[in-house]
Order: C-alpha cells, then sequence, then structure tokens
C-alpha cells in the first residue's frame, strides 16, 4: 500500500497531466470563437479547426495515459508481490509518472504559447521579408502608426519613413522608439492632397525605393 505521501503527489501528477492540456484545448477554442466573431475568419472553415484538433487529441493521448498510469499504480498496490520487489516496481512506476508530468507540462505550455504567437500575433513573416525594406508609414507619431513603427524598427531592423503632421510630433516619435537617435533625413511638404502624393515627392526627394505602405492617417 503507498503511504498519503505517496499518494498525494500522484495525484497532483494526474491532475496536471489531465488540466493543462484541457487549458490549451480550452484556450485554442476560445481564440477562435474570439477571433470568428470580429469577422477575422470563418468560424466553420475546416483549416482552422486544425489546431483545435491537434490539442483535441493531445488532450485525449494524456488522458488515456493518466488513466493507464492511475490503473497500473492501483495494480502493484494490489498484487501479491514481494515487499522490495513491490516498493521498487512503486518507484519506478512514481519516477516514470513524474517524468511524463513535466513532458506533458512542457507540451502544454508550448501549445499555449503557439497558439498566442500564430492566432494572435500572427506568423512571423520569411527571413527575406525582414531584409532591406522601406516602409511608409503615415501618421506614425501616434497610436498604431507609433506602434507599428516601433515592432518595425526594433524587430525587423527596417527603414521606417514617418509621415506626421510637423517636424517637432516626427522628432518626439522618433525619440520615444530610439532614445540613441541623433539625426535623420527629412523633408517638409505641405502642399500634397493626400498620402500617394506624399510618397511620391518624398521618394524623389530622398531616391530611396519603396516596399511597404502603411496608410494609417487615411
Amino acid at each position: 500500500m503507498k503511504s498519503p505521501q505517496q499518494t498525494l503527489p500522484l495525484a497532483a501528477a494526474a491532475a496536471v497531466q489531465l488540466l493543462l492540456p484541457l487549458l490549451s484545448l480550452i484556450y485554442s477554442v476560445a481564440v477562435h470563437i474570439f477571433l470568428s466573431s470580429f469577422n477575422e475568419r470563418s468560424l466553420f472553415r475546416f483549416h482552422h479547426w486544425n489546431p483545435i484538433i491537434t490539442r483535441a487529441v493531445f488532450f485525449c493521448f494524456c488522458a488515456t495515459f493518466s488513466s493507464f498510469s492511475s490503473s497500473a499504480s492501483r495494480g502493484h498496490d494490489d498484487d501479491d508481490y514481494d515487499g522490495r520487489v513491490q516498493s521498487n516496481a512503486a518507484i519506478l512506476s512514481t519516477q516514470l509518472a513524474y517524468i511524463a508530468t513535466i513532458i506533458i507540462a512542457m507540451l502544454s505550455m508550448r501549445l499555449i504559447l503557439q497558439t498566442r504567437q500564430i492566432e494572435i500575433n500572427g506568423p512571423p513573416p520569411p527571413v527575406s521579408a525582414k531584409r532591406d525594406k522601406v516602409i511608409f508609414i503615415s501618421g506614425a507619431n501616434s497610436g498604431i502608426g507609433l506602434e507599428t513603427t516601433r515592432l518595425l524598427y526594433h524587430q525587423y531592423n527596417a527603414t521606417v519613413i514617418l509621415a506626421c503632421r510637423s517636424r517637432a510630433r516626427a522628432i518626439e516619435a522618433i525619440q520615444s522608439i530610439d532614445p540613441s537617435w541623433k539625426e535623420c533625413r527629412h523633408t517638409n511638404n505641405n502642399n500634397s492632397s493626400g498620402a500617394i502624393p506624399l510618397v511620391k515627392i518624398f521618394l524623389e526627394e530622398m531616391k530611396m525605393p519603396l516596399h511597404v505602405l502603411i496608410n494609417n492617417a487615411g
């Protein structure tokens, strides 16, 4: 018979083996429903359910393993083994249960983080999309434009052109993105009737290519 000191950790391990995979499944379903409610994707399109199916299969496997592990543990108690053999089998069973619990916990957390990264943050762009790109962002001194500029500058090392209402606002935005900034190339043009003419004028003056236009200011 196992003592309460042995039974309690095994019960906790069995709970982890079930709860963490279940949490990864519930999180994936909740994210899918959330994105569907904002029309970011179709609720019933099959390929959007692939991550959910993967997590459901993983949960079923963990539930089966947990049930089998518990049955094997009870079997060692019920069999009429020699005391030493029974003790060794119980120790081995306990160690295997702990190792399996750690592996299941790591895989579950990996699936949860993967759901966050892919479903919410979006998949990372290919390496070729990060190199030597010139990106023009209008309304880049505040709000979404500023945060987009910050992400592109720090994470993707892109050359970002900020279109702002004034040079003072542009300088303030640049300093908030990179405090070590000292100077940059700039041009003043207040006669443009929209973002597209402004882009053309700026690129002609700076003699730079353009790979991406983010018309944040409309």
